[in-house]
């Protein structure tokens, strides 16, 4: 997923932590293990997917801050 700008991806990280939280919260108080392989998938979804948004993040930086060639 790309975004415009540094503001809107650390906003989009900050959502992605917000449900990962939220989701080892049902996690933890369920007790039933379909429920909970199902929201541990999910958790490992958002991983993933902040990992890539981070990695995209980096990339952009990194680019931004080359010298311009002479």
């Amino acid at each position: 997923m790309q975004f415009k700008n540094t503001t809107e991806t650390i906003a989009h990280l900050q959502q992605a932590a917000v449900h990962l939280a939220m989701g080892f919260e049902r996690a933890q108080a369920t007790r039933d293990n379909v429920e909970l392989a199902e929201q541990m998938r999910e958790a490992a979804a958002a991983l993933i997917e902040m990992r890539r948004t981070t990695d995209d993040l980096i990339r952009r930086l990194r680019y931004s801050q080359r010298p311009e060639p002479r």
